[in-house]
């Protein structure tokens, strides 16, 4: 790690630490472990890359909670890649202000973060259209800020934006920002996503740097879901148009655009989940946050799942194999994946 970067934590756990025990504000606290297996045999579509990605992230965080409002956490979430020639890859650094109140007889709950937090549970509805699973083992983090609204029973708002590179003589500026939501009436919905990446010069262009890009992306769809009804654990059905626009500002004028019809059945019955999607565009998608495969027209995937879930030890376990199918032939996934996620003397939020 950084010696800069372990300054930095020292320092505000020494504080954290000594404004909790000073102010008698409650000392709160995650662990979280993943270990994955995901091993990806794509061998016949050009645009995919096959890989085996084995390793662990552990993300513990410390911080206090003033008032069960005003939260704030600190933390590590470093990466072991097994095999690797480094011990340790990655270390995404952990620090945000978190506000978490309920307002409106507690029909609305408000959270917003401001800083470097997990982006999962916040953007794990986004679909791989405009989000790849690739981001939960390289780019777990957000850094940025996050609004979201949590109204009704299901039905939510989220509004954030994720600073991605900062710009220097010879890099990039650029920011992936975005909107998510759900809208319930009963048991159906109208769901939509919305993604902005914006890719300025660098502060001294270089001729492959002439323009600025633009990239865009939304799903918008409607559907039924249903949890816990019968022997069912869940029952979701959705259809909608999912769209791509990417272009070279100053290059051209107009967007290169695609359009397309995204479809996706998911039936959860015991400790098994099957999952179906569909999609058909009328050109290939250009999305840089993307999953490749929708680069296709047509792609089918299904993904059967056998899930386990301990509250009692605080455990998680799927092991999955998807199928994966293009024109140009048929590309499978085995992956494995166990999480251990503890909240410790987090009294305040279990209060909220």
């Amino acid at each position: 790690m950084n010696i800069w970067l372990r300054r930095f934590l020292a320092v505000f756990a020494l504080f954290f630490v000594a404004q909790s025990v000073a102010k008698a504000q409650d000392l709160i606290g995650d662990f979280n472990a993943d270990v994955f297996f995901d091993n990806r045999e794509y061998m016949n579509f050009s645009e995919t890359t096959p890989e085996t990605i084995f390793g662990l992230r552990l993300a513990p965080t410390i911080g206090i909670s003033l008032d069960s409002v005003h939260i704030f956490k600190i933390g590590v979430n470093p990466l072991f890649e097994f095999g690797s020639r480094k011990r340790v890859g990655d270390i995404a650094p952990i620090a945000y202000y978190q506000f978490h109140k309920k307002v409106l007889n507690e029909k609305l709950q408000i959270d917003f973060l401001f800083g470097m937090f997990a982006r999962t549970p916040w953007l794990d509805e986004n679909p791989r259209f405009l989000l790849n699973d690739t981001l939960q083992y390289y780019k777990p983090n957000i850094e940025g800020a996050l609004l979201r609204l949590a109204y009704g029973k299901k039905s939510y708002f989220s509004l954030w934006t994720d600073w991605t590179l900062r710009q220097t003589d010879r890099d990039r500026e650029n920011f992936l920002s975005g909107i998510t939501g759900k809208q319930y009436i009963k048991d159906f919905f109208l769901g939509y996503a919305l993604t902005l990446f914006h890719n300025a010069n660098p502060g001294k262009p270089q001729p492959d740097d002439a323009y600025i890009q633009d990239n865009y992306g939304h799903y918008l769809n409607i559907g039924f879901e249903k949890k816990d009804w019968g022997k069912l654990k869940l029952l979701h059905i959705s259809t909608g148009h999912a769209i791509s626009a990417f272009r070279d500002r100053g290059l051209e004028d107009n967007f290169h655009i695609s359009h397309g019809l995204l479809s996706n059945v998911a039936v959860h019955y015991w400790h098994v989940k099957l999952i179906g999607t569909h999609y058909w565009a009328n050109n290939p998608a250009i999305l840089r946050w993307g999953d490749k495969f929708y680069k296709a027209t047509q792609y089918g995937r299904i993904d059967l799942q056998g899930l386990m879930n301990s509250q009692k030890w605080n455990v998680q376990f799927m092991l999955g194999f998807s199928l994966h199918f293009t024109k140009y032939g048929i590309d499978h996934t085995q992956y494995v994946k166990v999480g251990y996620h503890l909240n410790y003397l987090n009294k305040s939020l279990k209060k909220a």
